[in-house]
C-alpha cells in the first residue's frame, strides 16, 4: 500500500534533507543561497501537504480497515493470502490511487458479503468517474446511473440503474419489433404486388413504380433480442443415501488450524451456503472435503453413492496448455467427439472457439 505513495515518500525525505542543511546556515557561501534553499524547502513542503503527505498513512489504515486487513497483518507476505483476500488487496491499493476514473473489471469476485457492502458505499460516494463491468445485478443498481449495453456489434447508452436499463430494454425491443413487423407488412404487399403485375402490359408502369419504392426502403434489422445463454442441469448416475455428508469435530488448516469443532449434517436434497469474511477457512474446508488438504482432527464421511464435482475458485484443475475441447475430450476419451462438441455448445462454445487454449477462454 505504502508503494501507492512512492513519490510522496520521496519528496518527504528530500524535506528531511532540507531541513538538516537549514538547521546549519553557517555551512552556506551567502545570505542569497541560504534563501534559495529556504525557499526550495517552503514550497516542497506546501506541495507535500496539498498532495496528502500528512495523512497518507491514515489513508491506507481507513482503506485497509474497509476491507478489514487490521494491524496484526501489516507484515503479512501477500503470498500468503487467500484468493479472496488478495482480490481485496488489489481493490483496495486501487482504490487508494485515487484516480480521475476508476475501470473495474468483475470487482465483486471472491469478495464476502460484508466487504462488498462496504465497497458498495465507497463507490457510491467516489468522487471521480466509474466504469464498471459486473454481472451482479444488485452490485450495479447500488452503484451506476448510467449503463452502455453492448450487443454483438451495437452498443446503446441507456440513463438508470441496472434495473431501469432492464425496464427500458424490454420497451425499445418491443417497439423494435412493432417497427419491423410493420415495415415487414409493407414490404411484403409491395413485392406481392409486383410479383403479380410486374408482366402485366396494363399494370406493368405500377409495378415497377413499386420496385423502385422498394429498393429506396432503409430496411430495419431484424430486433436481436435476448443474447444466448449457457444452459445445463445436474444428473447424478444412481441415488445416494439419505445423508450426503457428516462431519464430527472437524479441525481445518495449514500449520495452525483456521477453524475446528466443525459439525455439519448435509442430507441428500440439501443446498448449502457456507459465508463469512476471506480467509477464516471456507475454501480449506472444502479442499480438506476432496482430500487436497488433510484434516487436522476430527472426522468427516460421505454417505453410499455419493459422488463428488468440485469446481474451485482459482481454476487451478483447467490445464492451460489444452484447448476447450482437448480440455473435456481428455477426461472424457470414451466419448464422441459430436457428444463432446454438443456439451461445449450448451455452454456457448461454438465453431473456432473449441479450438481455444484454456488460458485463452475468459474467465466467465
Amino acid at each position: 500500500m505504502l508503494s501507492v505513495f512512492e513519490p510522496l515518500k520521496v519528496m518527504e525525505q528530500r524535506i528531511r534533507t532540507l531541513e538538516e542543511q537549514l538547521a546549519q546556515p553557517n555551512v552556506y557561501e551567502n545570505e542569497e543561497r541560504y534563501q534559495q534553499v529556504s525557499a526550495q524547502y517552503d514550497h516542497l513542503q506546501h506541495e507535500f501537504k496539498e498532495k496528502g503527505g500528512y495523512q497518507y498513512e491514515s489513508d491506507i489504515r481507513s482503506i485497509l480497515h474497509g476491507f478489514r486487513f487490521y494491524e496484526e497483518r501489516y507484515q503479512q507476505v501477500i503470498t500468503s493470502l487467500s484468493g479472496g483476500q488478495k482480490t481485496r488487496l488489489a481493490l483496495a491499493k486501487l482504490l487508494l490511487s485515487n484516480n480521475d476514473i476508476l475501470i473495474l473489471d468483475e470487482p465483486t469476485n471472491h469478495l464476502d458479503i460484508e466487504t462488498l457492502t462496504w465497497l458498495e458505499n465507497y463507490l457510491a460516494n467516489y468522487r471521480g468517474a466509474l466504469l464498471i463491468v459486473s454481472h451482479d445485478r444488485y452490485f450495479l443498481d447500488r452503484v451506476v446511473n448510467q449503463v452502455y449495453s453492448i450487443s454483438r456489434t451495437h452498443s446503446k447508452h441507456y440513463v438508470g440503474n441496472y434495473s431501469h436499463y432492464l425496464t427500458q430494454y424490454a420497451a425499445d425491443l418491443e417497439k423494435e419489433w412493432k417497427q419491423f413487423d410493420k415495415q415487414q407488412g409493407q414490404i411484403a404487399k409491395l413485392e406481392d404486388f409486383v410479383q403479380r403485375n410486374i408482366v402485366r402490359a396494363s399494370t406493368t408502369k405500377r409495378a415497377q413504380a413499386r420496385r423502385k419504392q422498394l429498393e429506396k426502403i432503409d430496411r430495419i434489422d431484424k430486433p436481436l433480442g435476448d443474447e444466448k445463454a449457457a444452459h445445463f442441469s445436474f444428473k447424478i448416475n444412481k441415488p445416494s443415501g439419505k445423508d450426503a455428508l457428516l462431519t464430527t469435530d472437524l479441525g481445518i488448516g495449514y500449520d495452525a488450524p483456521l477453524a475446528q469443532h466443525l459439525n455439519i449434517d448435509i442430507k441428500r436434497t440439501d443446498a448449502i451456503a457456507l459465508v463469512g469474511p476471506n480467509g477464516v477457512g471456507k475454501s480449506t474446508l472444502l479442499k480438506t472435503l476432496i482430500k487436497q488438504l488433510p484434516a487436522l482432527s476430527g472426522t468427516f464421511t460421505f454417505g453410499a453413492n455419493t459422488e463428488i464435482g468440485y469446481y474451485d475458485q482459482e481454476l487451478s484443475n483447467l490445464n492451460s496448455r489444452q484447448t476447450v475441447l482437448e480440455e473435456l475430450w481428455s477426461a472424457y476419451p470414451s466419448l464422441d467427439e459430436k457428444i463432446i462438441r454438443t456439451l461445449l455448445g450448451s455452454f456457448l462454445f461454438t465453431g473456432d472457439d473449441v479450438k481455444k487454449s484454456s488460458q485463452h477462454v475468459k474467465r466467465r
